[in-house]
């Protein structure tokens, strides 16, 4: 890891063997995270697990997560968002 990188808790994120993250990576893990093997990240790569309603009432009162996971072998160029797969709530 090639500092700096934040993270909201950490603990909700689960590495594979080898992962590289470069410098000014993000992740909110505020719901589970998992990465495979010899996963590559360039720099400012963002994976966000924070939801949140599209519809503007629903925002004001609530928000959510989704897990994201991401494969082995992968290589995540620099500058990327990631995001969990379309919402199921609040459309």
């Amino acid at each position: 890891m090639q500092p700096p990188f934040f993270c909201d808790y950490g603990s909700n994120i689960e590495l594979g063997e080898r992962v590289f993250f470069n410098f000014n990576c993000v992740v909110l893990d505020v719901c589970p995270v998992r990465i495979g093997d010899f996963t590559l990240f360039g720099p400012a790569v963002q994976i966000l697990t924070p939801m949140h309603p599209w519809n503007a009432e629903q925002r004001r009162k609530e928000e959510f997560g989704k897990p994201i996971e991401i494969g082995s072998d992968v290589w995540v160029g620099g500058g990327a968002i990631i995001l969990p797969s379309g919402s199921d709530r609040g459309q």
